[in-house]
């Protein structure tokens, strides 16, 4: 998917950080698509994509949020009642569980305690 900002003069990303556990890398872009890419060959293990797949929410300057880690799974919010946030597996990409009804955000959750 090509995304186009709302504010081209903000550019159209990438705005998120990477995330590196182990031998893989995951990435989140502005389009909302989530993947999993091994670190040794670049071959994409897995993808999702947040906006189609999983109905999050569009935002202007599209998705900027950053993957964090919560061991096994990784964890990056949404938008969409009951699914506001969602952690994936990190081995396949497949959803472990999705909670909260707040919007979507550009800022990554943070854990607390």
């Amino acid at each position: 998917m090509t995304f186009q900002s709302e504010a081209p003069e903000q550019g159209n990303g990438p705005y998120s950080t990477p995330l590196i556990v182990g031998d893989r890398l995951f990435t989140t872009g502005v389009a909302g698509r989530m993947q999993s890419i091994d670190k040794k060959s670049g071959k994409l293990l897995w993808t999702a994509a947040l906006w189609q797949e999983h109905k999050g929410t569009r935002m202007m300057y599209g998705y900027a949020s950053s993957p964090i880690r919560l061991s096994p799974t990784r964890d990056c919010p949404r938008g969409r009642r009951g699914k506001a946030v969602m952690a994936f597996r990190q081995t396949d990409g497949s959803v472990v569980w999705a909670k909260n009804d707040f919007d979507n955000t550009y800022s990554s959750p943070l854990l607390i305690t």
